[in-house]
């Protein structure tokens, strides 16, 4: 077969008018013959400037040839390359990624001396995102050096992606799979061009830079099971299906490979389906699975033991032997020895001792759990000399890199009196045995590699291998201890200072700190801290300022302005470090920590002697185990308003009653009962995290094209257009209040209604001031709940809500038990608040009794309920 030129390079291109310079930079810049190179650049119905930039590149440079058409997808788009392709040899790169100068060069001069042996060469592949390189891909681990690698010797290679050349065949070329909603198209076109020889070249001399930090490519909104499931089983299952007998372990560790990263990345499963459409699924993942040999799963370089014992535990026909030998425990699955242990780990979190009590979380860790039963092992304190057993129960820690239980670690609460013991150990019977056990702790208890003795509550805490030392401690010796981890830091002057001054500054300042969240103005931190500020109680007060305020003047009094600290200032991190208590109206370490969270978790956590009490920012409704836990928070406290939430924290927040303070938020001293509403109803939807980007911890943009895009803005804006609802809101002269997440408040120019009775607001509004809320699940309904005002709930992505793609995919107040009805569709969801404003927004049953039963009986001063409590607290303990 005759060539025009050595290589046809294919470009795509789709909306890429930021990245598509770079990329075609990158072709004028290779360093091979430009006579033997064409640059095939395909505007696949570009809406933004793309295309003007590709006649510029083509206007200047031969080689490179432009082409346009309307929109049909990537796939289509490549195709119409390879029809169009001239050269001996093809590259596909996306347009937003680029090749290194020498790749296309080295790649096919490559592929010349091994041209009869193979169809495909891969080369090197670089992701980066910005400035940063990121991990390479694990394949790359086993491909480094130029040759030929056969796929039955070399299993886990796992092409997947574009970095690679191809031989045109003309008529017997493979093209791209253009099945709708397809998005394995990389691997399956790779797939069948490797299935021909099962052999596979690289050359190390070239590089396909990866960009990952395009937030507008298709892989951030549409890899998601909602939009892929159907299609990805599909091709793994007719891929499967192609060999009769054994499928080749190539292919089985392909799809390990990607069933692992989507699991992890919580895009695997269809949560969205009915239970009974679920089941099914689960059974072709286990027919698939069954089909997996165990060896390819255990030998598989991206799935660590715990994912292996995962994934054969979904298997119907694994045969799994407890072994007991000199060594240990020895678990065989199918005859293969795929795990053995001589001893347990105890996970443990929160290590703490309040008066001669001390407290402790753990869980032992070990992938056996996975195939005992439950009376199949125990765990005991041993405690001189005898085993006390203790009460297990699920670890959230169960959920191992996923959103979902992968794993069963037997979890467990500790106490003892150190007045009666000094040393802390625990032991695991599994069947017959009974197993010793050592320690790791999590993050932010106190303990390193380098630190192994912590003080907390007048103790030395010792960490040994085996078990914990506790005694008593003066407060010089404490002093010592801090002084004795600082030296460790000595060759970092700032650290050092920072550490030896707070030493000094804790004991003559006691440090109480208040925070909200950067999006909300004034939230329970600041009322808290409003409270108490007017207490002469000895106790230093400051609330963190993370919000931006335009002027300070307008939102303190000159007196709480004196009591200000800016988030992340070297006064922050010194009153931090030294705090004895800290009141955070949102959860985690992030909203709270002045410091990057690695140098928080190595050189000043043993320092952190502060008890934390989560305000809450509403009350907890969404399910958010992995978040909320009691294993995997700091705080020792945790406000709550209802009954409901006191035995939602304790049945599936693991949180025991003494650790819920039930004096109620201190915004509900704010919101008052009696007052008349005004002719308004407030609709607040929340945000959506696929529908958005994590510029950095806790602070979030939004994408205005998804937004645009997304059922969540089409009904949204369907509902608030219905001209049925306009006409009842004119008759009846009622306003339509719109107010936005602060996080999608940003597009709040897309949500303009023609209507003057709908209206989008700015800023704090008065909850009390309307006579009914909607909502889709925003905390906000709680606030009205309280009001005992109508209330309608309107989700207009249930779908997507129900399949993940939102940070969470479920409710621990569902909405057939919630405060009001619950619609999907924007007409129904509107023809319901039409009746609500003809019926005079009249309470009905059976929401009218769960509004009146949900919360505590307030007296008006929560917030200082609570600081009372905690001064009697400090007393209390003092005293013992």
């Amino acid at each position: 077969m005759e060539f025009k030129y050595q290589a046809s390079v294919i470009v795509p291109v789709y909306n890429v008018e930021e990245y598509l310079s770079i990329c075609l930079d990158a072709m004028v810049a290779q360093t091979i013959d430009k006579s033997k190179m064409e640059v095939l650049v395909i505007n696949d119905g570009s809406p933004d400037n793309s295309w003007a930039i590709c006649e510029e590149y083509a206007k200047k440079y031969d080689f490179i040839k432009i082409f346009s058409k309307e929109n049909e997808g990537l796939s289509a788009t490549r195709n119409f390359g390879i029809r169009h392709a001239q050269g001996k040899y093809l590259f596909f790169v996306d347009s937003d990624d680029y090749l290194t100068p020498p790749t296309v060069k080295k790649v096919t001069d490559f592929f010349d001396k091994v041209y009869d042996e193979v169809d495909m060469v891969a080369y090197h592949e670089t992701k980066y995102k910005g400035d940063i390189i990121l991990a390479p891909h694990y394949r790359f681990k086993t491909l480094e050096k130029e040759g030929v690698y056969d796929l039955e010797e070399y299993p886990y290679l796992a092409q997947t992606r574009v970095n690679v050349c191809v031989k045109n065949m003309g008529e017997d070329n493979v093209f791209f799979d253009t099945t709708p909603g397809f998005k394995l198209e990389d691997q399956e076109y790779c797939n069948r061009v490797l299935m021909r020889k099962m052999k596979m070249g690289y050359c190390p001399h070239g590089d396909y830079m990866y960009n990952k930090g395009n937030e507008t490519s298709i892989m951030k909104f549409y890899f998601h099971a909602y939009y892929l499931f159907e299609t990805s089983m599909k091709y793994f299952e007719n891929l499967f299906g192609y060999f009769e007998d054994k499928v080749p372990p190539y292919f089985q560790s392909m799809f390990l490979s990607d069933i692992t990263w989507r699991l992890n990345d919580d895009i695997l499963y269809p949560y969205h389906y009915s239970d009974e459409e679920f089941s099914k699924a689960m059974k072709r993942f286990e027919n698939l699975l069954n089909r997996t040999d165990v060896e390819t799963i255990i030998q598989h370089p991206s799935i660590n033991i715990y994912r292996a014992c995962y994934w054969i535990g979904l298997r119907s026909n694994s045969d799994v032997v407890f072994n007991q030998t000199e060594e240990g425990l020895e678990l065989l699955i199918d005859g293969v020895s795929v795990y053995s242990q001589e001893d347990f780990v105890v996970i443990g979190h929160k290590p703490r001792i309040v008066g001669d009590k001390f407290t402790l979380t753990g869980f032992i860790k070990s992938p056996i759990f996975n195939f005992l039963k439950e009376d199949d092992y125990d765990v005991y304190a041993v405690e001189n000399g005898e085993y006390r057993k203790l009460d297990t129960f699920m670890s959230v820690h169960s959920h191992y890199r996923a959103k979902i239980v992968t794993n069963y670690f037997p979890a467990f609460k500790y106490e003892c009196d150190l007045k009666e013991l000094s040393r802390v150990e625990f032991a695991v019977r599994i069947k017959d045995t009974m197993y010793s056990t050592h320690f790791w702790f999590m993050p932010y208890a106190g303990f390193n590699r380098h630190r192994h003795v912590i003080s907390r509550g007048g103790y030395y805490i010792h960490k040994k291998h085996t078990h914990l030392d506790i005694k008593p401690a003066t407060q010089k010796g404490i002093d010592l201890l801090d002084i004795k981890n600082t030296v460790i830091y000595s060759t970092h002057p700032r650290l050092t200072k920072l550490r030896l001054k707070s030493i000094s500054y804790r004991k003559k300042h006691r440090i109480w700190l208040y925070y909200d969240l950067y999006t909300v103005e004034k939230d329970n931190g600041f009322f808290q801290f409003e409270n108490d500020l007017k207490h002469d109680d000895g106790i230093e007060r400051y609330y963190v300022l993370t919000h931006e305020y335009d002027d300070l003047d307008k939102v303190f009094t000159k007196e709480q302005q004196k009591h200000l600290v800016e988030f992340g200032s070297k006064e922050h991190r010194l009153l931090f470090v030294c705090a004895e208590r800290i009141f955070t109206a949102y959860y985690g370490l992030s909203p709270i920590n002045p410091f990057e969270t690695p140098k928080m978790k190595y050189q000043y956590e043993d320092l952190i002697r502060f008890s934390t009490i989560y305000l809450q920012h509403g009350v907890l409704h969404a399910s958010l185990r992995l978040q909320n836990s009691q294993e995997r928070s700091q705080a020792e406290g945790i406000v709550v308003s209802s009954p409901f939430e006191v035995k939602n924290y304790m049945e599936n927040y693991a949180y025991s009653r003494e650790e819920l303070i039930t004096t109620g938020m201190a915004r509900y001293d704010r919101i008052d009962r009696n007052v008349k509403p005004k002719n308004r109803i407030l609709f607040a939807p929340s945000w959506r995290k696929y529908l958005t980007t994590e510029v950095k911890a806790s602070k979030w943009d939004v994408n205005i094209e998804r937004i645009i895009k997304s059922d969540y803005y089409k009904n949204f804006f369907a509902f608030l257009s219905d001209k049925s609802l306009h006409k009842a809101l004119e008759e009846n002269d009622i306003y339509l209040d719109v107010k936005l997440h602060p996080i999608i408040s940003q597009v709040d120019g897309l949500f303009g209604i023609d209507s003057d009775r709908v209206n989008v607001v700015s800023g704090d509004v008065d909850v009390a001031d309307y006579q009914a809320f909607v909502t889709d699940f925003s905390s906000y309904v709680f606030d009205f709940a309280y009001l005992q005002r109508p209330i309608m709930y309107f989700v207009p992505d249930y779908p997507q809500f129900k399949s993940g793609m939102n940070h969470y995919r479920a409710l621990d107040l569902p909405f057939e038990e919630a405060f009001g009805p619950m619609f999907t569709e924007s007409d129904k969801a509107a023809q319901c608040l039409c009746s609500m404003i003809e019926s005079r927004f009249a309470l009905e049953e059976p929401y009218k009794g769960r509004l009146e039963n949900f919360f505590f009986d307030f007296d008006g001063n929560c917030a200082e309920n609570l600081y009372q409590l905690v001064q009697k607290y400090d007393e209390e303990h003092k005293k013992a």
